[in-house]
């Protein structure tokens, strides 16, 4: 869970980052706006929480029996 909020939380900034970058009256509404900012730290952590679980379909959680 660290890991995911970590990740979280630099997906963020580098999203803000790039917008600044391009126009920085627009990055201020993300930063200055709670809701804002709960709805787009919400969307990131649900994009990679349904990564993690889209790779552990694919792989495996390491914890599954193995039939001899």
């Amino acid at each position: 869970m660290i890991f995911a909020i970590s990740v979280t939380l630099m997906l963020y900034v580098n999203r803000i980052y790039g917008m600044a970058s391009v126009n920085d009256e627009d990055v201020m509404t993300f930063v200055k706006e709670e809701d804002a900012v709960d709805s787009l730290l919400r969307a990131q952590m649900l994009e990679i929480i349904n990564g993690f679980d889209y790779y552990k379909g694919l792989y495996g959680s390491g914890k599954e029996k193995r039939s001899i």
